[in-house]
């Protein structure tokens, strides 16, 4: 069985058709069914059933689902690992203590961040600080790093008490719209990045119907992606956390926005030097969100 086939597995298990998933996945309809029946028979299992209505999963393709995701998971976090092992991280660093913030969209991988730079850099000890809910307010310390994907004014680099921070470009990331499979579909010829209020990148909280400008909020992000899936909002996630969050939550699509792209920065204070700690980590960081945008260009 080849790890793809999963992947076509679950796009079809997602989508309201056949033809939409063929869509999704550059492939011609007769190709993906061909894929589908290739997999029915190796399990020995009916996975889909077909009718003028469209496709649903039957009870073996509801059991596959969490064995499908979790397979893809472990796959990707293999690939993550050996990625980050070639970066150039160097495993003998000094000794140091490495403290950084971060996006709420990169808190969702704050667990896997932590244990994958232990393997890459032992001797340097990182620990993570949520972030507040607004670039401006003062939670900055002298030493602390901040990864944040906005759009910074210069005005956005003065905190309260005069506190000045530095900003150093790592890379840009695409924002997506997420909205649940059962909604109507949304006209994306008039959701671009102009209608977009790209506060943080992180999240919306609106109903469609009545809004043609989406207003951004920041907040926990499950508690976000649980009310798109329970009470049909919706919210954007940037293009990093598009793996993991199509993984937990199988029900969404995702729908990139046009002109909807931001650049990625670390910010710092101004009064601190980096050290080669903190050089390792942002070099770790830059590789680390490189790779998560890979894996989403390979699930979505």
């Amino acid at each position: 069985m080849k790890i793809e086939y999963l992947r076509y597995f679950l796009t079809l298990a997602n989508a309201s058709s056949i033809s939409q998933a063929a869509d999704e996945l550059f492939l011609s309809q007769q190709q993906l069914t061909r894929i589908i029946s290739a997999l029915e028979e190796e399990l020995d299992v009916t996975l889909f059933l077909r009718s003028k209505k469209g496709i649903t999963l039957t009870a073996d393709g509801k059991e596959l689902l969490p064995f499908a995701q979790n397979l893809l998971t472990d796959y990707n976090s293999m690939k993550n690992h050996f990625f980050m092992r070639k970066q150039e991280c160097p495993i003998d660093a000094k000794p140091a203590l490495c403290k950084i913030f971060l996006a709420p969209c990169l808190s969702l991988h704050a667990n896997d961040i932590v244990s994958s730079f232990q393997k890459t850099a032992p001797n340097i000890q990182l620990i993570i600080y949520d972030k507040p809910n607004k670039l401006n307010e003062s939670y900055f310390d002298k030493d602390a790093l901040c990864f944040w994907a906005v759009d910074i004014n210069e005005q956005d680099l003065i905190l309260p008490g005069q506190i000045k921070l530095q900003k150093k470009l790592l890379g840009s990331c695409s924002s997506y719209l997420v909205y649940s499979k059962h909604m109507l579909p949304i006209d994306t010829a008039v959701i671009n990045g102009e209608d977009v209020s790209t506060i943080a990148l992180s999240h919306a909280y609106a109903t469609y119907e009545n809004n043609t400008t989406f207003r951004l909020i920041s907040s926990n992000v499950y508690q976000i992606l649980d009310s798109v899936v329970q009470n049909n909002t919706i919210c954007t996630l940037p293009d990093f956390a598009l793996a993991k969050a199509q993984s937990l939550y199988p029900d969404l699509t995702f729908t990139p926005v046009r002109d909807g792209t931001v650049p990625l920065n670390v910010l710092y204070p101004e009064t601190h030097v980096l050290t080669e700690a903190d050089e390792i980590v942002i070099n770790f960081m830059k590789s680390y969100i490189q790779n998560l945008q890979f894996m989403a260009k390979q699930i979505l």
